[in-house]
C-alpha cells in the first residue's frame, strides 16, 4: 500500500520520518513498536483513505535517526510530538502497537489535550509512575518523603477509580501482529470504534 507522502522533522537535532496521507487538522497516529517500523501498518490502507494518518518512524527505528541516547517512553513521545506539531495537528487517535501503547500513554500524560483517544493494540495501558515523565518522577519522590502524603497514597490504592470508557476485543488464534494477520478485521473494528465516538 501506498503509505502517503514521506516527511521528515527534526527532535533534538534529528530527523524523525513519517508518512502523512489526507489533510486536516486532526488525525490517525500509527505508533509501531520496539524494533519495528512504520511499514508494518501498511495493511491499514482502509483507514488512511477515510482519514488523515499519519505513520511514524520512532527514533532508531525505520528512516529515523538512531542516536546514541536512552531511548526512553518520554523521548518517544516528544519526538512524536514533533511530528504532530510540524503537521499543525490540534488532536489525534493514537494507533499503538506493542511497546507503542506506553508511549502512547506517555504522550497522553505529557500533552492530554492532544490525545483524543488511544487504540492500543496487543498491548496495555499501564497507569504507573513508571510512566510519569523525568520531572514529574522527581517530584513525586520528593512528596514521598512526606508521611502524611505517603499514607494517602497507600489508602487510594483500595479506592475505586474511573477511567474513559474502554473496549476489549479478544482475537482468538491470533499472533501479536494481529493488524497484520487480519487487516480487514482490524481496520472495521478501528472504524467501528471511531464511528462510535464520533473520533473521525
Amino acid at each position: 500500500m501506498e503509505m502517503g507522502v514521506t516527511k521528515t522533522t527534526s527532535y533534538q537535532d534529528l530527523n524523525i520520518a513519517y508518512y502523512t496521507n489526507g489533510s486536516g487538522r486532526k488525525a490517525l497516529v500509527f505508533i509501531h513498536g520496539w524494533s519495528c517500523s512504520s511499514v508494518l501498518w501498511g495493511g491499514q490502507g482502509a483507514l488512511s483513505r477515510q482519514h488523515r494518518a499519519i505513520f511514524i518512524d520512532l527514533p532508531g527505528h525505520g528512516k529515523s535517526s538512531a542516536p546514541q541516547t536512552e531511548y526512553s517512553h518520554e523521548f518517544f513521545a516528544r519526538a512524536i510530538k514533533a511530528v504532530l506539531e510540524n503537521e499543525n495537528l490540534t488532536q489525534c487517535v493514537l494507533v499503538a502497537h506493542s511497546l507503542g501503547g506506553p508511549i502512547a500513554t506517555m504522550l497522553l500524560r505529557l500533552y492530554p489535550s492532544t490525545v483524543a483517544s488511544i487504540v492500543y493494540v496487543d498491548s496495555l495501558f499501564i497507569n504507573s509512575e513508571n510512566y510519569l515523565p523525568e520531572v514529574d518522577r522527581k517530584k513525586l519522590a520528593e512528596r514521598l518523603q512526606d508521611d502524611e502524603y505517603f499514607e494517602a497514597k497507600i489508602e487510594g490504592f483500595g479506592t475505586e477509580r474511573t477511567t474513559a470508557e474502554l473496549k476489549i476485543s479478544v482475537w482468538e488464534g491470533h499472533g501479536h501482529f494481529l493488524f497484520m494477520e487480519d487487516c480487514d478485521r482490524f481496520n472495521a473494528e478501528v472504524q467501528e470504534f471511531l464511528e462510535k465516538h464520533s473520533l473521525g
